[in-house]
């Protein structure tokens, strides 16, 4: 075992490294404790925990927004003008690549 979180109900989880993961409850953290280089440490007060070269980090939004940016796993958009808008999304929906636009699908977002 290399970490363990701990949860308010008492619930505590084991991990062994990157394939416990996704396995771990994601909601309710409350202290991590790990094993590292000297001996072993707390990751306590942290919104976000993300793992970070083989360690549990407590960060902050931003710190978060930075991991999701840095992973790739998340992609931000941009407000720009209507003018610029409308050209690029008149550009998505000319692509070659993807053929005849024939509608909307339930639930996508008009433009």
């Amino acid at each position: 075992m290399r970490w363990r979180i701990y949860y308010p109900d008492g619930l505590t989880f084991d991990g062994d490294g990157e394939g416990d993961l996704e396995l771990a409850p994601a909601r309710g953290v409350q202290a991590i404790v790990q094993k590292n280089e000297r001996g072993w440490h707390t990751e306590t007060g942290g919104d976000y925990y993300v793992w970070k070269d083989g360690l549990w980090v407590a960060v902050d939004i931003f710190g978060l927004f930075d991991y999701l940016i840095e992973t790739g796993l998340v992609k931000f958009g941009r407000t720009i003008t209507n003018t610029e808008y409308r050209e690029i999304y008149q550009r998505a929906l000319d692509d070659a690549d993807f053929g005849r636009r024939d509608g909307l699908l339930p639930g996508e977002r008009k433009p």
